[in-house]
């Protein structure tokens, strides 16, 4: 009997503290890689969780308890508050235990994690920005080398500096930003914007927060960009399907610069990374540009619109539909850049003038025509590769006469497109995308300037 009652009594207070074990415990911290989040509990079992980043900008989210252990479901404290979490409101939300390591998983309906949270210990300053997780739809089955180098490691490097502001270099006045406010703060014509090293900033800490944003004589928050076309230069947070998109619009002779290992990231899958609305001799350089969630429908990673714009040592990817979305522009010239993990295509271009791209990469995108035109005049892929993109999508889709110099294109033969729009000197057509002699040319951000 005396066994019984003991055995019954250790199985229930085994049943008891594994309920436990399973539910938000008050005043613990989480770390998802950006903020660290401390939980408030109420006598309910629901929780606010409360963050602090490195760059500025307090985050909030909350989580409404369910009935099973360790489910919860995703929501806000009021309707307009932003979630600075990749997830919607209802999204289910679980605690999980691996080994001695526990977890918060943000789901979508097909239960795939779109955001995570550790339980930590650490406090801010001992945390370090955690590798994102790139998570695209599949693509080819791949051989091992040419997996090696789909996968490979493109990140930017550049100008050293020690990130104390700005400066005069070459009689261009110079800034050098380490967070996205200051990278939103130093936006301008006439100068030169230097991401310092092992900068990675996402600018959806700043453009998803009103407050922080707006204020300045010179922005705009919630308009549209194309609207404002005109004489005085503008930054705009410009709204899209799920966040908010940095548009740049009426600047000239501004340039961005990457220095090692620096990026640029934003969380809304539909917005784009960069938006370049009646600029003028503007350039991108030496840098890794993309979204943490690949999305469809809308968005891209940079997009150009009656403006003239130089994108040189850069690695895109990752966008919610093409790499480049080109609108009525001059002169564009994309230079040893790469253009990979596209969910809807590599490029579209629309009524552009002379437009350019010299010795770059374009590989594993998918899934429709690869590379639109129409209205072009002057379109020149001058040694460029193309492979790994999916081999039943057309590659060439334009209406107008466009040029091949010295370009190798893996890509089955019948899925070229409108070849008989081309004008080919020197391109060899290779019929199989993933053919085992492709290897890597060092093509993208330079990491020993």
């Amino acid at each position: 009997m005396k066994k019984t009652l003991f055995l019954t009594i250790a199985l229930c207070l085994c049943a008891v503290f594994g309920v436990r074990a399973q539910v938000v415990k008050n005043g613990t911290k989480w770390w998802d890689g950006k903020a660290l989040y401390t939980a408030t509990v109420d006598k309910e079992g629901d929780v606010v969780m409360n963050g602090i980043t490195q760059a500025d900008g307090n985050k909030k989210f909350c989580l409404s308890k369910a009935d099973a252990a360790g489910l919860y479901y995703l929501t806000k404290d009021n309707p307009d508050a932003v979630m600075p979490v990749n997830g919607n409101m209802g999204s289910k939300v679980m605690l999980v235990r691996e080994g001695s390591n526990t977890f918060l998983r943000i789901l979508n309906r097909k239960r795939e994690v779109t955001h995570q949270l550790e339980l930590t210990t650490k406090t801010l300053a001992e945390l370090r920005p955690l590798e994102d997780e790139r998570n695209f739809a599949e693509g080819p089955e791949y051989n091992q080398d040419l997996k090696e180098l789909v996968d490979g490691d493109y990140m930017a490097g550049g100008l050293a500096d020690d990130g104390r502001g700005p400066e005069e270099i070459d009689g261009v006045a110079t800034w050098t930003v380490n967070t996205a406010r200051e990278f939103i703060n130093a936006l301008g014509s006439d100068r030169t914007i230097v991401l310092a090293e092992d900068a990675h900033i996402n600018l959806s800490d700043i453009l998803e927060i009103q407050k922080a944003f707006e204020g300045y004589a010179d922005r705009r928050w919630g308009m549209q960009a194309s609207d404002l076309v005109g004489s005085k230069s503008l930054i705009v947070s410009e709204p899209e399907t799920d966040g908010q998109q940095l548009a740049l619009v009426n600047m000239s002779n501004l340039k961005i610069k990457g220095t090692r290992n620096s990026s640029i990231e934003v969380n809304p899958r539909y917005a784009f990374c960069l938006r370049f609305v009646n600029c003028a001799n503007c350039s991108v350089e030496n840098l890794t540009i993309g979204h943490t969630v690949g999305g469809f429908c809308s968005g891209g990673v940079i997009g150009v619109e009656q403006s003239s714009v130089i994108v040189k040592d850069c690695d895109l990817y990752g966008c919610g539909t093409y790499g480049l979305d080109l609108r009525d522009t001059y002169g564009f010239q994309l230079i040893n850049s790469t253009v990979h993990d596209c969910t809807y295509g590599i490029m579209q271009m629309n009524n552009c003038t002379l437009t350019s791209f010299e010795r770059c990469d374009f590989f594993n995108n998918r899934e429709y025509g690869l590379i639109e035109g129409w209205g072009n005049n002057g379109v020149k892929f001058d040694d460029c590769r193309f492979f790994a993109n999916w081999g039943d999508s057309q590659l060439f889709f334009f209406d107008s006469v466009f040029s091949l110099i010295n370009c190798k294109i893996y890509h089955p033969k019948q899925n070229l497109g409108t070849m008989d729009k081309s004008v080919n000197r020197g391109s060899k057509f290779i019929d199989n995308p993933l053919d085992t002699s492709i290897t890597s040319r060092g093509v993208g951000p330079d990491q020993n300037k």
